[in-house]
């Protein structure tokens, strides 16, 4: 992001030193385009300094519809931002503005201000000067206009990053960027100047006018050309490199045609065949009689008359046409949020964040334009002494809009203080019979001769992604040994681990076994699922909207109530785990099973000490710890899939779970991320009811934590007492923050006391990551490695980098779709809510052929002997 401070930098020099303006006119216009600048910025946390954003990416070119309606939404984003910071920069100056308004019976309308034209006649020198006082800030207006290309810049940006990411791991895309954003920029100064720079000879100006508009033509045909060829691709393909080219030159493309169009748009008249007058909005497009004056041809400028470009070049007419998108946009959000068969995660996240953008800036923007043209006709009707118009009485309400608007929005919070909204309670159901301890252990599987092994299982949290490794290695291990959930004591998981161990439960309530014809389309829908359109519609409408308004008389619930109907309807529960007991739907799935493994979920309450959700009843208490199911009302319990809901509350993006009499929760990845710590706990407390004879039991942990990947590679080569690297330097409101997102010390801690414990052995099956000197010194919190660890790491790494590459080789000729790694690069899964096709088909290829994650699955296979299993 330094490249964008350069470059602005380099702007006002410009400004400074052809236009003698001042660094007061510089500032005004960053102040005026601040707004835009802002939501440009977040934009790029979001699809580039976050890891999701790479997968976010990705899955737009899993729907030829979805790259579209993206690219459609960036140009309209891009014409907004470089639009409407005028009218804040109109208001910063206080200028006596000639406002407009159409609707003029109506309070609200299309409000604009009348550009100065060029006269005819004895006063045509008079307009040279006007159009020269004009131009005197055409670097002031390239500035404002950037604003517009920034938004360009900061896709291709995030394009650039993806595709040399994913297809060349470690290289950054600061100088092709920065290479594309000046070729950009040139194009930009250079058009702008020339169609703005006087230009006495007509005959010139015409040319240059020509000449532009031909070029804008010729650019829109180019870029269409480009669009089908990538929307073909998409539709053919999916997701490869040559896409991501395309998407990449129809963006520079877009880039492009939004200089000429924004330059250019007055011009626009000129591609009607004279100056006439429309007959439908009865609106006057005026033509420069410089440019008419001699003119011999006046067809010379004219296309297609199905291409009626010349409407934008009428102000109205171009507010017209960025009002009905923006009301479309809209209608989109509203339909697919009052309509229950429309589910919004059919809308890709980026669109949706782009239209939800649009949508608050346009309340924003047209609230303050309306608020500069009823204080204008009120200060000049005031000062004419003219009788109060019904305009002249809206006056008064808009001087005072904003002040009423942060009232208004003062009074929703304090009344949703002081009637909060129900929509964060977990759901409760009648409770009818738990399973006792004794019961479990009773029909906990033991052979004849107590010779075979047992297991307990901790689900690390992540996300979307340990949901779905949860799922695919599960699936794996039973297929290779269908002894295992019997010979598994309790399952425990944290967040997506957590959640990944609901939806199998699920699954084998309905399946009963992964051979199931549905298993691994469900797998699959569960992988390729998008949860982020869920959040991102909560946050900014829907979750929103009855916070400001507790309107607890409806009965709506939270997004992270939604995620869990989508859940629900994946695994084919059509929300029955909604609707039932946690401690019910156990019991019946263990009836169904003949066994079960106890489900345990892992939360952490705002409070001290954490949340256990535990389906045996008859365990004592878990350490510091709040039985979450225990209700004051007597008879019932969460619901099964609200119980698993509250583990997964990753903060702003899922809202806090709120328990009746226990308070909030939010996710259990807070205070133990591994699961292993309750599976522990567990097994102490039942280990001596056990009679497992000559067998062994083994804590199994399922973890995709990069920094835990890399610590298990390199941990033999660092001692933490030593004092022979030098610690990694940082502000201490750094290390703060890392300090509270720090989520290893209690796994770490459990990890440690199984492995002290003679009883039980630690099997720990890791996602396979890619990884770099950085991502190593990052992880131990070192400076720097030293040259001979460097070298090591680097050997490592390259060996590691070869076994996922084979392993995604091996994938790709298995699946028959003539696929490579060179056609798709390296998807790695981030934690997040979207993980796209591709980083779920790297999931599944690392379960299947990774050698590591393979021999994990072999020995935990050879671990459960049963005597006669030849036999049978």
């Amino acid at each position: 992001m330094n490249i964008i401070l350069l470059v602005f930098l380099v702007l006002f020099i410009v400004t400074v030193i052809r236009e003698k303006s001042s660094l007061k006119d510089f500032l005004r216009i960053l102040i005026s385009s601040s707004l835009s600048l802002i939501i440009l910025l977040l934009i790029y946390i979001l699809l580039a300094a976050m890891p999701q954003g790479r997968t976010l990416v990705v899955s737009v070119f899993e729907s030829e519809i979805s790259a579209f309606i993206i690219i459609i939404l960036v140009n309209f984003l891009a014409l907004i931002l470089s639009h409407f910071p005028h009218y804040f920069d109109i208001a910063l100056q206080n200028q006596n503005v000639p406002w407009e308004k159409t609707y003029g019976k109506w309070p609200l309308g299309l409000v604009y201000y009348k550009p100065s034209f060029t006269k005819i006649g004895n006063k045509c020198k008079e307009s040279n000067e006007n159009h020269k006082e004009e131009g005197q800030d055409i670097y002031l207006t390239i500035l404002r206009r950037h604003i517009g290309l920034l938004t360009y810049i900061v896709w291709i940006g995030i394009l650039l990053d993806v595709y040399l990411e994913v297809f060349n791991y470690g290289q950054k895309s600061t100088w092709i960027l920065s290479a594309i954003w000046l070729a950009l920029l040139f194009i930009q100064i250079n058009v702008e100047v020339n169609l703005t720079r006087e230009i006495k000879d007509p005959s010139k100006l015409r040319t240059r006018i020509k000449n532009t508009l031909a070029a804008f033509q010729f650019f829109i045909v180019l870029t269409i050309f480009f669009l089908a060829l990538l929307i073909y691709g998409i539709y053919s393909s999916g997701w490869s490199s040559t896409n991501l080219v395309l998407m990449l030159m129809t963006s520079i493309l877009s880039a492009i045609l939004f200089i000429f169009f924004r330059s250019s748009r007055k011009w626009f008249i000129y591609f009607r065949a004279e100056e006439q007058k429309d007959q439908e909005d009865g609106l006057s497009y005026k033509r420069n009689p410089l440019v008419d004056q001699d003119t011999p041809d006046k067809q010379a400028f004219k296309v297609k008359e199905y291409i009626p470009l010349y409407y934008f070049s009428n102000q109205v007419n171009y507010l017209k046409a960025m009002s009905l998108f923006g009301i479309l946009i809209t209608i989109v959000i509203l339909v697919f949020n009052l309509v229950p068969s429309l589910e919004i995660c059919w809308i890709n996240p980026i669109a949706l964040v782009i239209m939800y953008v649009l949508i608050y800036y346009a309340i924003i923007t047209i609230t303050l334009k309306h608020a500069l043209y009823y204080s204008r006709i009120h200060e000049n009707q005031k000062s004419d002494g003219k009788n109060e118009t019904k305009e002249f009485r809206w006056t008064g309400f808009y001087k005072r809009v904003f002040q009423l608007f942060f009232a208004f929005v003062a009074v929703l919070f304090l009344a949703g203080s002081a009637c909060p909204s129900k929509m964060h309670f977990v759901p409760v159901e009648k409770e009818l019979n738990a399973i006792g301890i004794h019961k479990f252990l009773d029909h906990f599987d033991t052979d004849e001769d107590n010779t075979s092994d047992k297991f307990i299982l901790g689900s690390y949290g992540g996300g979307l992604k340990a949901n779905s490794w949860n799922l695919i290695l599960l699936t794996e291990i039973i297929r290779n040994e269908k002894h295992f959930l019997d010979s598994t004591l309790c399952m425990s998981g944290v967040s997506g681990g957590a959640i990944g161990l609901a939806n199998l439960a699920a699954m084998f309530r309905r399946m009963k076994d992964p051979t199931h014809d549905s298993w691994d389309s469900t797998v699959a829908e569960i992988g390729k699922s998008n949860m982020l359109s869920t959040d991102v519609n909560g946050i900014f409408f829907r979750d929103l909207v009855f916070k400001m308004f507790p309107l607890n008389f409806i009965p709506v619930k939270d997004r992270a109530y939604e995620s869990m109907k989508l859940y629900s309807r994946f695994t084919g529960d059509n929300e029955y785990g909604l609707n039932t007991s946690f401690i019910d739907y156990y019991r019946e799935l263990f009836d169904t099973m003949d066994y079960f493994p106890a489900i345990i979920f892992n939360t952490t309450p705002t409070q001290s000490k954490f949340g256990v959700a535990c389906s045996i009843d008859g365990i004592s208490d878990f350490p510091i710890s709040i039985d979450i199911l225990d209700q004051n009302a007597e008879g019932e319990s969460l619901t099964f899939y609200g119980a698993a809901s509250t583990t997964n509350r990753f903060p702003i993006a899922s809202p806090a779970a709120r328990i009746e009499g226990k308070g909030y929760f939010v996710d259990g990845g807070y205070f133990e991320n591994s699961g292993l710590l309750n599976a522990y706990h567990f097994y102490t407390e039942v280990r001596d009811s056990l009679d497992t004879g000559s067998g062994r039991f083994f804590a199994l942990n399922i973890v995709n934590d990069k920094q835990s990947f890399i610590k298990d590679r390199f941990d033999q080569y660092f001692d933490p007492s030593s004092n022979m690297h030098t610690e990694k330097s940082s502000s201490e409101f750094s290390s703060i923050l890392k300090g509270i997102l720090a989520l290893e010390r209690m796994p770490e801690f459990a990890r440690e006391l199984i492995r002290n414990d003679t009883t039980i052995e630690l099997i720990t099956i890791y996602m396979p990551e890619l990884y770099n000197v950085e991502d190593v010194a990052n992880t131990y919190g070192l400076k720097s490695l030293g040259s001979k660890m460097e070298s090591e790491v680097r050997k490592r790494a390259s060996d590691d980098s070869i076994k996922i590459v084979n392993a995604l080789e091996a994938f790709y000729n298995d699946s028959g779709t003539g696929k490579t790694v060179h056609d798709c690069g390296i998807v790695i899964p981030p934690t997040g809510r979207i993980l796209s096709k591709e980083a779920f088909n790297y999931q599944m290829a690392m379960s299947r052929f990774h050698i590591n994650v393979t021999q994990t699955i072999k020995y935990i296979d050879s671990i459960l002997t049963y005597p006669n299993e030849e036999e049978d």
